[in-house]
């Protein structure tokens, strides 16, 4: 499923354990996604080998590790408003069995526009 939100996408809070982002830069829009090494990413836990910008460097064999409980979240700042076509979650063999994707202009107000119950984790596509 390829979401596309244009009015609310400048951040991206993911509630769940992640082991790799990717987007991809919608083409119908004039505002480009910034390229990762301007993202900014911050989570409820992580720390060292597994801290939060480990999760969107382009690297697959680095990642972002929560704590094992639940109400965990990971979140992007893409750094301005952009429109996103999709995104691939690539889950670790710990991963989240239910989360929700969140979309924010400013980091404070959230819209849900995606909610998963009983993912059996892999890969995920938006």
């Amino acid at each position: 499923m390829i979401i596309n939100y244009s009015k609310f996408n400048n951040f991206f809070l993911l509630c769940g354990l992640m082991l790799a982002l990717a987007c991809t830069e919608s083409k119908s829009y004039s505002q480009k996604l910034l390229p990762n090494s301007e993202w900014k990413a911050d989570a409820s836990s992580g720390e060292g080998d597994y801290k939060p910008e480990l999760a969107i460097d382009g690297d697959m064999k680095t990642r972002w590790s929560s704590n094992f409980t639940d109400d965990e979240w990971f979140r992007i700042d893409f750094g301005q408003v952009s429109s996103i076509a999709g995104f691939r979650i690539n889950w670790e063999a710990a991963y989240g069995r239910d989360y929700d994707i969140l979309l924010s202009e400013d980091g404070k107000e959230w819209e849900k526009v995606y909610e998963v119950r009983w993912s059996d984790g892999g890969i995920s596509i938006f």
